[in-house]
């Protein structure tokens, strides 16, 4: 994708990325189709929050910056 002008202010925006964390290794955020399941193992929810994820589904988030106005667009491209 062509970087896109910004809608408020006309500034050329710039390409970049926020990154997740977890545990002690970092991933670019990514976006699932659906509204989040609550994984669980035999029946019994995770008391961590876990949730259920197709892998195959997941569109990695590319995030825009104005340098001018300083707006955050983000895209699943």
């Amino acid at each position: 994708m062509e970087s896109p002008r910004c809608p408020d202010c006309g500034g050329n925006m710039e390409v970049g990325f926020i990154p997740d964390y977890a545990y002690t290794i970092q991933m670019q955020t990514c976006w699932h189709p659906g509204k989040p399941e609550q994984q669980t193992l035999f029946g019994m929810k995770f008391k961590s929050g876990a949730i259920k994820l197709d892998h195959k589904k997941m569109i990695a988030i590319t995030t825009y910056r104005c340098p001018e106005c300083h707006l955050l667009r983000s895209y699943a491209e």
